[in-house]
């Protein structure tokens, strides 16, 4: 279970029943849903900071460059005023995603990424809900997010529901989608 106060950070530890090195494991492709040992700090960001400039190249190497597109400077300085998630081992990022506001009462995630290292083991649902528990408590009681029509599936089993049709966003489909956090 992940856990959100302002300014703390958070923990979520997932043990096994034999001993595997936690670094190793993290670091290599998981295959084994079951083996999986994951201890990740879920956090706020600031802006510019170190941990950002690793969510920037992170962002870049998993949503970027297999498009062929780069981030347009003028494009990041824009996300100083937007909430900053990352999960963290150690140092070392996993994943991240951006809450912007739209109005009073809604945010749009954004650039949800996770390393492929760490893909399809559950880090994506709690960044998910890390940022979900982030916006209420901010406010916020609707989140909207544009979701790549590949990963459609996976915000349909976190609640979220298609709210527009299919339509091009980087050159890929995505599906306008929504879910009530109050």
């Amino acid at each position: 279970m992940v856990y959100w106060r302002k300014n703390k950070v958070f923990v979520e530890k997932k043990m096994i029943n034999r001993q595997i090195d936690m670094k190793t494991l993290i670091f290599n492709r998981l295959q084994f849903k079951n083996d999986l040992i994951c201890a990740m700090a879920l956090k706020i960001i600031d802006y510019n900071s170190e941990q950002y400039q690793q969510m920037v190249a992170l962002r870049t190497e998993v949503l970027r460059k297999p498009l062929g597109l780069v981030y347009d400077p003028a494009d990041l300085v824009k996300e100083k005023d937007d909430i900053l998630i990352g999960a963290f081992d150690d140092d070392r990022i996993l994943g991240c995603c951006i809450l912007t506001k739209v109005d009073s009462n809604t945010c749009k995630l954004r650039q949800m990424a996770v390393h492929p290292s760490m893909q399809r083991n559950g880090l994506g649902a709690s960044i998910m809900n890390f940022a979900e528990n982030v916006a209420r408590d901010a406010g916020y009681t609707k989140m909207v997010l544009h979701a790549r029509k590949t990963a459609s599936k996976f915000y349909e089993k976190l609640g979220y529901a298609v709210n527009t049709g299919e339509f091009i966003e980087v050159n890929l489909p995505h599906l306008g989608m929504i879910k009530s956090i109050f």
